[in-house]
């Protein structure tokens, strides 16, 4: 296929509106993957062994330790590689992975009843081989998200900050359906069928998707991604010529390029992120996934060995994300209206205001499983401002960051939200019995109080001090670059 061609910087043609529908689809696909396997992999371990839930709490450490340990190193990938190399290599080596894991997960259904048998050799292999190629996938999964939804819809978006916000709530919006769709659909599987079926037909499904998800972005990135970028650099140079219309040409003095270590990319990665402006707001952002209250694996795994019906967990899962749906809609006109800083700031607030309501519900209803759903009520309402902070967060990190350091930073974040979440799964290890989930409650709270705390510094010391971010959301406020460069020219014809 060839090159998208160069066009003139002053008239860009408009991107049709089957590039959003190409990136949504594109999405949609591997949300419903992603889905899928997270919400099936951890309830049915507890279909295996149901004395506990520390294989699945394994899996899922497992899983976050592979991206904390390999993010840094897969931002610098991204931002060093063809994003198309990128999209490539990390869709195959995903849905591979998953595969694996998969039938990994099948064979060890051999070892089904009450008691983990760590002492059978056969058992332990199979079972760090599911865990290796889970962390596999882990990585692989962020790299390509990092690809696509902090760099690709960026460049779509053209600078609109207001375009970019809704791009940023539709992705939302189709992770959160994935998230409500994926869990009704494995706890029906499992409840007509069974966890075997369901286990394969997951494999099945990750092992064919790919194949569209493939030919969508690599239609994406070859008519439409290349071609943006190519008028974004045209018009770049173009506004520089009309500024310096007189400067001379210097001879560029070409540095030699000296390839780092591993070490020294690990090293690089997290100091840059730690020189970001919006590095507290980040770390606020961290501190909300060391979670047993959200709808994931801890949380369902608890559920169940509750009594609660699988379909009430699957339906628990759901509306969660239905309430996560919701502020979709709505956020990103209050994100223009009243702008990032406050609505982040009053959001989180709000979710550990909700929280703490919970945990009062939980002491009350522990030990009746009818009443759990009081306890449930109030996670599933703190999701509605949970994500709304999220949309926040997210526009902060893709418009208070330069592009040539976005995947690397990005990276680092994605590192330390699953450092978090080891975190969280660390203590679903430790206190792994159902009777000591109350622990993991507080803790949870704790850490989205601290969040809170830490936003509202940041908000209120640092948010004014970057200029990226103080910019109107609206289209019609901030002139783009081709209205620049047009304004530029009627001065000196006039």
């Amino acid at each position: 296929v060839a090159d998208a061609p160069l066009l003139d910087p002053l008239h860009p043609q408009p991107l049709p509106d089957r590039v959003s529908y190409f990136i949504y689809c594109s999405h949609a696909l591997s949300s419903w993957s992603d889905r899928l396997w997270e919400y099936a992999a951890p309830i049915i371990f507890t279909y295996i062994f149901t004395s506990s839930f520390l294989p699945g709490a394994i899996f899922a450490f497992v899983g976050q330790l592979f991206c904390v340990l390999g993010g840094s190193y897969v931002g610098n990938w991204i931002d060093t590689t063809d994003r198309l190399i990128v999209i490539r290599i990390s869709l195959v080596t995903q849905n591979i992975s998953v595969v694996i894991c998969a039938i990994t997960q099948f064979v060890l259904f051999s070892y089904q009843g009450a008691e983990i048998p760590w002492n059978q050799p056969f058992f332990v292999i199979m079972f760090i081989v599911m865990n290796f190629f889970g962390g596999i996938g882990s990585l692989a999964s962020m790299s390509s998200s990092v690809a696509v939804t902090k760099d690709w819809i960026v460049v779509i978006s053209r600078d609109d900050k207001f375009k970019l916000s809704k791009m940023n709530a539709a992705m939302r919006r189709i992770n959160l359906l994935c998230k409500i769709i994926a869990p009704l659909g494995v706890s029906l599987l499992i409840f007509l069928f069974g966890p075997k079926v369901t286990i394969l037909v997951l494999a099945v499904w990750n092992g064919l998707s790919v194949i569209p998800e493939y030919l969508l972005l690599t239609h994406i990135y070859r008519n439409y991604i290349l071609r943006i970028k190519a008028e974004m650099q045209d018009m770049s140079q173009f506004v520089i010529d009309v500024d310096d219309e007189d400067m001379t040409t210097l001879p560029q003095i070409v540095a030699p390029k000296i390839r780092p270590n591993l070490f020294q990319i690990f090293i690089n990665g997290w100091r840059l992120y730690f020189q970001q402006g919006v590095l507290f707001s980040s770390l606020a952002y961290v501190l909300l996934y060391p979670t047993a209250l959200s709808p994931g694996s801890l949380l369902n795994s608890y559920l169940s060995l509750k009594g609660v019906p699988i379909l009430a967990v699957g339906a628990f899962q759901a509306v969660g994300a239905v309430s996560g749906l919701i502020s979709t809609f709505f956020a990103p006109w209050m994100i223009s209206r009243f702008g990032l800083g406050k609505i982040g700031t009053l959001s989180i607030w709000c979710q550990d205001l909700t929280l703490w309501c919970g945990v009062v519900a939980f002491y009350f209803t522990n030990l009746q499983v009818e009443l759990v759903y009081a306890f449930l009520f109030f996670v599933i309402f703190s999701r509605v401002f949970l994500w709304t902070f999220d949309l926040v967060q997210v526009q902060v990190m893709q418009v208070g960051i330069s592009e040539e350091f976005r995947g690397t930073v990005n990276s680092v974040e994605i590192s330390l939200t699953n450092l978090a979440t080891l975190l969280g799964f660390g203590l679903g290890i430790v206190f792994s019995a159902p009777e000591q989930f109350g622990i993991l409650v507080l803790t949870s709270v704790g850490f989205v109080t601290i969040a809170a705390t830490t936003y509202t510094f940041w908000f209120m010391l640092k948010f004014p001090k970057i200029p990226a971010l103080q910019k109107e959301s609206s289209p019609e406020e901030e002139p783009s670059m081709e209205t620049i460069a047009l304004s530029n020219i009627s001065e000196q014809e006039e």
